[in-house]
């Protein structure tokens, strides 16, 4: 459908910068979900009595979900048991701190700082992909 779409030259700009901002995204993507992973398996093993976290599937999709702002901090730490209390919060708050701010934040100036560049250069990017 993109292929079609990069016909037209009015939306093939837009194909072309969707097409390199995915590329940058997976370059970045590696270490991002080394990063998920990580600590998926330590809300895993610290919060492992705890329903959303009892399994380390579970545990990859909560996770996820706390990481674009779905942190549910009450239902985590005071509707429920948690073993290693402080060790508990650290993480958490080293969680929070990383991952929804920093990475967010790094993943949102990696798309806009180089947008500007590729709209600079979409335009003769379109005209060699209508060509080919």
């Amino acid at each position: 459908m993109l292929g079609i779409l990069r016909q037209f030259e009015w939306i093939g700009i837009y194909v072309v910068l969707l097409h390199r901002i995915v590329t940058i995204f997976t370059k970045f993507f590696f270490v991002f979900s080394l990063l998920i992973i990580a600590f998926a398996i330590s809300f895993h093993c610290l919060f492992q009595n705890q329903e959303q976290f009892s399994t380390f599937g579970l545990s990859l999709v909560k996770t996820t979900s706390m990481m674009i702002g779905e942190i549910d901090f009450g239902a985590t730490f005071f509707e429920a048991n948690v073993n290693f209390e402080m060790i508990s919060f650290v993480f958490y708050y080293i969680f929070v701190l990383l991952m929804t701010i920093v990475v967010i934040n790094l993943l949102v100036g990696l798309a806009v700082a180089n947008i500007q560049e590729f709209e600079r250069n979409a335009g003769l990017t379109n005209r060699r992909m209508q060509v080919s």
